[in-house]
């Protein structure tokens, strides 16, 4: 960048983005300009062969949001690498990126997640006390981790707490039972008689 072949993206007044790198995960920013995309494969090429990994292209994708299809069209053959719209967002550590809203149904996969958690549990024969320490020790703070990168929806959060109910009192998903008392009353604090797991609504603001 310093003989300004490679440009990056201007996010702000004196503040520039032009790559990010997470564990083995790399996200490349760059404007549309032939000679910065021809500089990067060229960075690319050298780390290669530099170290003996290569990218692995069949992973790699170019997100655009169809400006200049010529030149995008063109930067993905010189990469060799997928083509996808930005606003159909991106996988990113396991979080669904996206430049707009989220909806309920950008969620259903940690409802997944969930669902797949209590079925491998299903099969044991786990007390009360043991299903509602595994919905705290593991259910719980599954969705506390994703809680403090983006807010849940109200509806998400409704479903997980069904998820958890159904699971503590019936040992099942959606093996529906007696449920001797709400949600709302065992997830209050010790000090008032509840069992004293966390409220993921109001914990998720706090951690925002």
């Amino acid at each position: 960048m310093a003989d300004k072949r490679c440009k990056p993206v201007r996010i702000c007044r004196g503040i520039y983005v032009s790559h990010n790198v997470f564990v083995d995960d790399v996200l490349i920013f760059a404007m549309l300009c032939r000679l910065s995309w021809i500089y990067l494969n060229e960075i690319l090429n050298r780390f290669q062969m530099a170290i003996g990994l290569y990218i692995n292209k069949g992973k790699s994708s170019l997100h655009h949001n169809e400006t200049n299809m010529e030149m995008v069209i063109w930067i993905v053959d010189l990469l060799g690498i997928l083509l996808k719209l930005i606003k159909d967002g991106m996988k990113y550590l396991g979080f669904q990126l996206k430049s707009k809203g989220y909806s309920s149904v950008d969620w259903h996969w940690i409802l997944e997640r969930f669902f797949r958690k209590i079925s491998a549990w299903e099969q044991r024969a786990l007390s009360l006390a043991r299903r509602f320490i595994m919905s705290q020790l593991v259910l719980t703070q599954l969705a506390v981790y994703w809680s403090h990168i983006y807010s849940l929806l109200a509806s998400i959060i409704l479903k997980i707490n069904r998820l958890l109910a159904n699971f503590i009192w019936g040992g099942s998903s959606n093996q529906v039972k007696i449920h001797l008392m709400k949600l709302e009353m065992i997830s209050m604090p010790k000090k008032y008689g509840g069992w004293g797991p966390l409220d993921m609504r109001s914990f998720g603001r706090e951690l925002l």
